[in-house]
């Protein structure tokens, strides 16, 4: 009699501790899905943002090669003005 009680307690005990197990192991399920949805959601943003990165280079880019154009049309310009004063400080001369 008194080893059946011991084996009844044993296996109260027992179930008890798998009771507890199994809600430890629901609550790990639940908080690796609620990081695996985090991680999911900040892979997204971190597409967005390379996404926006690689936007930015390339405006940033096309910037960059308008810059060189109206640097050229500058120094076209200040050619040319060169030229324009050194004719008219010839034709000055000239008079």
């Amino acid at each position: 009699m008194e080893e059946l009680e011991k084996l009844r307690d044993n296996e109260f005990r027992l179930k008890k501790r798998a009771d507890r197990l199994v809600a430890e192991q629901e609550e790990f399920v639940a908080r690796w899905e609620k990081l695996l949805t985090e991680q999911g959601r900040l892979l997204a943003e971190q597409e967005e943002l390379l996404a926006m990165q690689e936007k930015l280079a390339a405006e940033g880019k096309r910037l960059a090669m308008e810059r060189e154009k109206l640097i050229s049309e500058q120094r076209r310009l200040l050619d040319q003005r060169r030229r324009l004063a050194e004719e008219v400080r010839q034709k000055q001369q000239g008079l």
